[in-house]
């Protein structure tokens, strides 16, 4: 939803991908479209200098589409939303790189960490648009909710382990991914009621959850906790990466600790029409704190400051070091 608003913001702007990116099917219709038939090697700086722009933006996981970036001789801006370290490519590359939009701070620390100026980077927190107030759920049994793709990093396992023998919760991942038949034999093992409900709409899941926890070990932002704080459910969360940013006091547990998950679980249990409370009042200022039409106005901004060095109207921030 994001970048929409952002291309619609953007005239001029087009998108280059491979014809088969999932990214030039959400932009068809938004944005011009121009192919380029690469997915990495070094066709892909061939291929991005074919491209005329004024400067290239790009939201790298990895240093090779910065370097292909950055042969471009143009300026660079680059978006970052994971707090993962660099492999030795983006050790290399991130540092000649011009602005860089960093996710959170936590993700900016990581940058910084790694050889790139400070004042090179922005932290534009993601904009979700509102959600409807979930209403409260029936229970016992109590419906917890985990959003997130079934990865090791998303700190499922630590999940289960900690809800083991409890016969008065019921687990519900949402999500994909290649963890999901070893979830459910651990579940089995550990007696939790389990559901693997592959993607749902968020508004639906958040409508039968008593309590959303998040349980990653790394983490940029968490999207899928913003998401249930503006529909007003509590949360549990670790406290990895930009996770306090995203879950205020709900992010209260060291990242693999299944004890203290376990117990911040019990707690919110216990207090949760109090929970339930605070997290609706909550919910307008959670709107205002990451406001889409905020973040996408940032966001621009950025660029328009880079394009203007590029023209010769040098802001200090942009090829200063």
């Amino acid at each position: 939803m994001q970048i929409e608003r952002l291309a619609r913001s953007l005239p001029g702007a087009a998108v280059a991908a491979p014809p088969d990116s999932a990214l030039v099917e959400r932009l068809r219709g938004v944005l011009p479209v121009v192919p380029i038939p690469f997915r990495g090697g070094w066709r892909g700086g061939r291929a991005l200098r074919s491209v005329a722009s004024d400067f290239a933006v790009v939201a790298p996981q990895d240093g090779p589409s910065i370097h292909h970036a950055l042969g471009c001789d143009r300026p660079v801006v680059a978006h970052r939303r994971i707090d993962d370290a660099p492999r030795w490519f983006g050790r290399r590359a991130w540092p000649r790189v011009d602005a860089w939009i960093a996710v959170s701070e936590a993700v900016a620390g990581v940058l910084v960490r790694h050889g790139v100026a400070r004042q090179r980077i922005d932290v534009i927190r993601s904009g979700v648009p509102p959600r409807p107030s979930a209403p409260e759920p029936p229970g016992p049994p109590w419906q917890l909710l985990c959003l997130g793709a079934w990865v090791p990093h998303k700190g499922h396992r630590d999940l289960i382990l900690a809800l083991e023998g409890r016969s008065d919760v019921a687990l519900t991942l949402a999500g994909e991914g290649p963890e999901g038949e070893p979830l459910a034999r651990l579940a089995a093992q550990t007696g939790v009621t389990l559901s693997l409900a592959g993607p749902l709409d968020a508004d639906r899941a958040l409508a039968r959850a008593h309590l959303l926890v998040h349980p990653s070990r790394t983490e940029g932002l968490g999207q899928a906790v913003i998401e249930a704080r503006l529909a007003g459910v509590p949360v549990v969360s670790t406290t990895a990466g930009g996770l306090p940013e995203a879950a205020g006091p709900g992010a209260c547990v060291t990242p693999g600790d299944v004890a203290g998950l376990r117990r911040a679980i019990d707690a919110a249990l216990v207090a949760l029409p109090e929970r339930r409370r605070q997290a609706r009042a909550e919910r307008a200022a959670v709107a205002s704190q990451f406001d889409p039409d905020a973040a996408v106005a940032a966001v621009a901004a950025v660029y328009d400051r880079v394009a203007l060095a590029a023209s010769g109207a040098v802001d200090p921030r942009v090829r200063s070091l």
